[in-house]
């Protein structure tokens, strides 16, 4: 399918969200700087979630092509990727699904390399810009291509009534509302447990766990949920046992495993009502679950799988609230709702302290301008962040210069960021999953978007 480009500049901003001196990133506490690491593939078999209000995305390709399997993009053609576990030109629909350094060809919708005359591979011509091959029929083509006026071409699908006879829709994404990541560093590779529901049905929920060896391209495994009508996952480990917490029914629950994929029967740990998106962390041997409860952060303590002692509020949003919105000066006021807190404990032996990322719902920035008018930058979800002792995890140290992360759109649209979920997987080395999220310009509500990563420090 072919239509004109849609153009649009996204920002990552927030105190420090920079490079380092020639762009080169320095050692991390994990506050800030974070930079961009695009979308997350998460597959399942041969397709990976897109956004749950997305329509399925694809690409035509003759009826009788079949790929090749691949683990990496070194094992695929010189047009291809290697797409959950196939290689296929990739579809795209927005800048950040290609990695550099390809780029979204939004005509067609494919992931393409940029070219000058004499840089394509052998066989590949030059062809307004992109490489090209010439052909007779799609034979000629790589997977995810079809041959049309004797040149290899995409042409994006949802369905096989968007390609020609002899042709079928490949596939590569499917709408899935992705929810609350939860990472974890296991044996060298990322294990990520997320919160999933069909997108017909938002409301039935279930924990799903996905596994990587480079914290980008995931493969759900098992092929199903490991704890069903579950929410909001926060996994620790301990002594070969993983500790699942979750959210069921306003209150908080635990599943054990030995494996990390089979759990036992769930239990109660923390009764409600109104008890949300726990944040368990081991921290000088003694269990802290952050929790949200009324739109602010609570604090439970206690032992691994064992019923909590509810330490009740711990950081409300007036607690979260930086400076006082003047103009040219750092501030994030006012706040009027904190959500989805994650925690760790880093830092250098002997000095670690508790890690608490949250999203949370308020102003960071002045009124702008439109056309010589003053435009109001409506409030919106962004990731936060505080510290608190290992000994003392009750008392918060807010990051004082406002959120960490906060994405804007063509220089005026704060988009929002909901669910942040941080690792350390080497020293001072940082990795946050988070979702991606904007407003309907008219009505407001919240449209969820991809499961994103930034990555912050060497």
């Amino acid at each position: 399918m072919r239509g004109p480009a849609v153009i649009s500049v996204i920002m990552l901003v927030g105190c420090g969200l920079v490079p380092g001196p020639e762009g080169s990133p320095g050692p991390s506490t994990g506050n800030a700087p974070w930079r961009d690491l695009g979308t997350v593939q998460v597959c399942l078999g041969e397709q990976s979630f897109g956004p749950p209000a997305s329509p399925p995305g694809g690409l035509c390709m003759r009826t009788t092509a079949e790929p090749v399997a691949c683990a990496a993009d070194a094992e695929c053609d010189s047009r291809e990727v290697c797409v959950c576990g196939r290689c296929t030109v990739a579809f795209c629909a927005t800048a950040s699904d290609c990695a550099a350094p390809r780029f979204c060809n939004f005509s067609q919708h494919r992931c393409d390399l940029a070219c000058n005359p004499g840089t394509c591979a052998s066989g590949e011509t030059c062809l307004g810009g992109v490489c090209r091959e010439r052909c007779v029929d799609s034979t000629d083509c790589q997977h995810g291509e079809v041959c049309d006026a004797n040149v290899c071409i995409g042409d994006d699908c949802s369905d096989v009534t968007g390609c020609l006879a002899g042709e079928r829709c490949d596939l590569q994404r499917l709408p899935q509302q992705v929810l609350e990541p939860d990472p974890i560093v296991v044996g060298g590779e990322t294990v990520l447990y997320l919160d999933l529901a069909p997108p017909a049905a938002p409301d039935q929920r279930a924990i799903w766990r996905a596994v990587s060896r480079d914290g980008v391209r995931f493969t759900v495994d098992p092929p199903g949920p490991v704890v069903a009508e579950a929410r909001a996952p926060s996994v620790v480990t301990d002594r070969g046992v993983t500790y699942l917490y979750f959210e069921r029914g306003g209150e908080l629950a635990v599943a054990t495993s030995a494996d990390g994929v089979t759990f036992d029967v769930p239990v109660t740990v923390l009764a409600g009502p109104d008890v949300h998106a726990p944040a368990a962390v081991l921290a000088a041997d003694q269990l802290l679950v952050y929790y949200t409860r009324g739109g602010a952060i609570g604090l439970a303590t206690g032992t691994l799988g064992e019923p909590l002692l509810d330490v009740g509020v711990v950081l409300t949003p007036g607690d979260a609230e930086v400076g006082d919105g003047t103009p040219g000066t750092a501030f994030w006021t006012p706040i009027t709702e904190l959500a989805s807190p994650h925690a760790i404990v880093a830092g250098p032996a002997g000095a670690s302290t508790v890690h608490l990322w949250f999203a949370g719902f308020g102003t960071e920035s002045s009124p702008g301008e439109s056309f010589g008018m003053p435009k109001e930058i409506p409030p919106n979800f962004s990731i936060g962040f505080a510290s608190a002792d290992l000994l003392d995890p009750g008392t918060l140290r807010v990051w004082p210069y406002g959120p960490v992360v906060d994405r804007i759109d063509a220089f005026l649209t704060h988009l929002d960021e909901l669910g942040p979920a941080a690792i350390e997987p080497r020293s001072d080395t940082f990795r946050m999953y988070y979702i991606e999220a904007s407003r309907d310009p008219t009505t407001a509500t919240l449209q969820l978007g991809r499961l994103g990563v930034l990555g912050s420090g060497r």
